[in-house]
């Protein structure tokens, strides 16, 4: 009996983790996943809900001993009574997820592995997908995806101006770059520099490949 009773609140007990961390993601994820006011205060109804069944399932499983008072024909009744509210609560969680899938999956950033096709593929769902390759002391050495350079940043306002402009965007590309260990630029591919004369009429657009000496 010991043991099947170690085993029942150890399964709870990871039971509640899973609850704690669907409860932190959904946080962050809920408020743009479509759902509207009714539909997010009955999600945090439900988690609640959740939470109280297990912890009186928790307490149930303490009454089970050879030396509890409790009539076993009692204790049977109660923990029908609880795992049928855990299974209706989370019966009404999986109608709002159904109803707004972005809670688990829609919002999150997106990377497959297709191993039919041989594919890899970044971003999607809002969001830009780059690859980043490191050295083994934790420097970017590699970088593909998108590249945005800024110049100096300028004073405004001469001598009796306050404060400073933000620095210009000087190129703004989807290209790939790889630097030495200090960072330095030795190659550049698909570099593409911000206009800033007027806007030219020929359909070409310049793309660079920078090769740095190092």
């Amino acid at each position: 009996m010991d043991e099947h009773l170690r085993r029942a609140r150890a399964v709870l007990a990871k039971f509640q983790a899973a609850v704690d961390a669907f409860d932190r993601a959904r946080k962050g994820v809920a408020p743009v996943a479509g759902l509207n006011e009714k539909q997010l205060k009955s999600l945090d109804e439900i988690v609640e809900r959740i939470r109280a069944a297990v912890k009186r399932l928790e307490h149930s499983l303490t009454q089970i001993s050879g030396e509890t008072a409790l009539d076993v024909v009692d204790l049977q009744v109660r923990l029908e009574g609880e795992t049928t509210a855990l299974a209706s609560a989370l019966k009404d969680l999986g109608e709002i997820v159904i109803e707004a899938p972005d809670i688990l999956a829609g919002q999150q950033t997106r990377i497959e592995l297709d191993g039919n096709t041989a594919n890899i593929t970044a971003g999607g769902n809002g969001q830009i997908g780059d690859i980043i390759v490191r050295d083994s002391a934790d420097k970017q050495r590699i970088y593909m995806g998108r590249i945005t350079e800024t110049g100096a940043t300028s004073k405004e306002g001469g001598s009796g101006g306050g404060g400073t402009e933000p620095p210009p965007v000087i190129a703004d590309y989807f290209g790939l770059k790889v630097q030495n260990a200090a960072g330095a630029n030795l190659v550049q591919f698909g570099r593409i520099p911000v206009q800033t004369g007027p806007i030219q009429t020929t359909t070409t657009t310049t793309v660079s490949f920078l090769l740095h000496h190092a």
